[in-house]
């Protein structure tokens, strides 16, 4: 059996590091709460995010966090990639002569562009954080699926999750069933369709529908 090389040496070689996916992390997976304060482009960037993480098994609830800063650099980003759009990386920049003042002018580098750069830095560490760069998403993990609630004792989910126990309530159920017939006036046949919810009308005997 030959010997485990580590991740940066299987990236130089071409070859994937796929351990990491082997196991399913024991955190369940789950969607975090959306903050009501975003910005549009936040919005937008988190429905994303939370979309592809989600389908891909890796996001949980406690994401949420590390997802809104991710959110709201990226919007700042945004803002920055669109002055640079709109006045060019390179800008005219007044300059007044504190003793005669003259102004005189001078083009330079967009300030813009400078802060664009240096978020662009910290969004691709958060990405890699996210498992969501081309180098980092072959050691995502996938985490546990989330457990199912169980229904409340006497609710129609709970009844249609122990379809065995609908029997032995039959009696109380056609009881009450018929206490609200006469109290509304409702057919047999209507609280046969409220049954049908509960237990199955085909084991019921018509006789037990008393007028």
């Amino acid at each position: 059996m030959s010997a485990r090389i580590d991740d940066d040496t299987q990236f130089v070689r071409g070859t994937r590091p796929t351990r990491a996916a082997e196991k399913i992390s024991d955190f369940q997976a789950g969607r975090p709460k959306r903050p009501r304060y975003l910005n549009p482009v936040a919005v937008e960037k988190w429905n994303e995010m939370v979309r592809l993480l989600s389908k891909r098994g890796t996001l949980t609830k406690m994401d949420g966090s590390a997802l809104e800063i991710f959110c709201e650099t990226y919007a700042r980003w945004r803002v920055c990639v669109d002055d640079v759009i709109e006045r060019g990386p390179v800008v005219e920049d007044e300059i007044v002569n504190q003793k005669t003042g003259a102004v005189t002018t001078r083009r330079v580098e967009n300030p813009s562009a400078k802060l664009a750069i240096r978020m662009e830095s910290n969004l691709r560490q958060m990405l890699s954080s996210f498992a969501a760069t081309p180098v980092s998403r072959e050691t995502a993990r996938r985490v546990a699926p989330p457990k199912s609630k169980e229904p409340e004792p006497g609710t129609v989910g709970w009844y249609e999750k122990h379809p065995e126990l609908c029997t032995d309530m039959l009696p109380d159920t056609l009881e009450v069933t018929q206490h609200e017939s006469a109290t509304e006036g409702n057919s047999p046949a209507v609280d046969a369709e409220i049954c049908d919810g509960i237990v199955d009308v085909g084991d019921i005997d018509a006789n037990d529908f008393t007028a």
